[in-house]
């Protein structure tokens, strides 16, 4: 007689906890490796737990997640994370910000009617907005004072700007006093460290001088984990019809290793064997 084949239960069971994910664990990958993967990263946060998974479509924030030291709840906790949380991974590491490149601003210089030169002038003119955004950015550095984005160009020589092309030559003056000739040079250094860095505004004493310079002051990334930090466990998948998280027999003490049995298949599969077994002896000739 042929033995009985144990059924695809009894060879799926036990699994390892870890199968239960929701979404792919990639802890071990650095912040730098994730951005380069197109993975959804953001500048390392200290103040949020590490986070190695993403939900590509989060939903109200709550999850199962795997708890070893709630055996009264079935190994099981609930968290809860909101969705923009979710859906971007906060890793160690040093964030990439993408690099500030305006596009070219191809102009005609004209004098007196004429045409005098010209050429890419994309380092000197921003859109109107963006000089008023830089404005209240620095307003706060100016106590008492009116900030006003003004509008150049209109001296003896003028420009020819190319149809629909919005951006122009600005200045930020307080009354008759200028803060700064061109606002695009802010903008430049503002985006000196990539379009989204963090920084503030200072005003910066000059060397051996009673003047100061109005200056962006990059804030310095945080790229290592404080001590102690909080790792934010990956969700995972609701227990089926008879499945349990049990910790895993035979291991080094510690080890934290749990995995998933479903004892009612099992016990059915089991009992399939032995109802074979059974009617293979009932078959058997007398002895």
């Amino acid at each position: 007689m042929t033995p009985s084949t144990p059924s695809t239960q009894i060879l799926n069971y036990p699994f390892p906890v870890s199968q239960l994910a929701l979404f792919p664990d990639h802890t071990g990958t650095t912040l730098q490796a994730a951005q380069a993967a197109g993975l959804p990263v953001k500048p390392f946060n200290p103040n949020q737990a590490i986070q190695a998974w993403f939900d590509p479509a989060p939903a109200d924030g709550i999850y199962n997640v795997l708890d070893t030291t709630n055996a009264a709840g079935g190994y099981i906790d609930q968290v809860v994370v909101a969705p923009a949380q979710a859906a971007v991974m906060n890793l160690p590491g040093t964030y990439a910000f993408p690099a500030y490149a305006p596009a070219p601003c191809i102009v005609t210089l004209m004098e007196g009617g004429m045409v005098a030169g010209g050429g890419d002038i994309s380092s000197d003119v921003c859109l109107e907005t963006d000089a008023q955004e830089i404005v209240n950015e620095i307003a706060p550095l100016y106590p008492g004072q009116t900030l006003t984005a003004i509008l150049l160009g209109t001296g003896v020589y003028s420009y020819v700007y190319a149809a629909g092309e919005l951006r122009r030559e600005y200045a930020i003056k307080s009354g008759a006093q200028t803060i700064a000739g061109n606002v695009q040079a802010l903008i430049q250094a503002k985006n000196a460290g990539g379009v989204g860095a963090p920084g503030n505004w200072r005003l910066v004493a000059l060397p051996g001088s009673a003047y100061t310079a109005l200056t962006w002051v990059p804030t310095p990334q945080i790229t290592a984990a404080p001590a102690g930090a909080v790792t934010l466990p990956v969700p995972i998948r609701p227990l089926g019809p008879g499945e349990a998280i049990v910790p895993v027999t035979g291991v080094l003490p510690g080890s934290n290793a749990f995995q998933v049995v479903d004892a009612a298949a099992q016990r059915a599969a089991i009992q399939t064997q032995i109802d074979a077994l059974e009617a293979e002896l009932a078959a058997l000739p007398a002895a």
